[in-house]
């Protein structure tokens, strides 16, 4: 099980309570999944691929090169 998880989940600017919410959620249940599935050798795995430019983030695309890497 392979699960994209934007940043958004471990930090959002407001008002997005409830999409970092389920984000989160998303990332909690591939951590609990991997631990049920070790047995059986199935992994999950959660992505986060950082910022990527899209309507969504028209703020966050301000932000400095350097303050964006800071999160590396």
């Amino acid at each position: 099980s392979l699960e994209m998880a934007p940043l958004m989940a471990a930090e959002a600017p407001l008002p997005t309570a409830l999409y970092s919410m389920s984000k989160a959620a998303l990332n909690m249940l591939t951590r609990k999944l991997s631990l049920e599935w070790k047995e059986d050798c199935i992994r999950a795995i959660s992505l986060c691929p950082g910022w990527m430019k899209t309507d969504m983030t028209t703020e966050a695309a301000m932000l400095t090169d350097q303050h964006r890497r800071s999160d590396l």
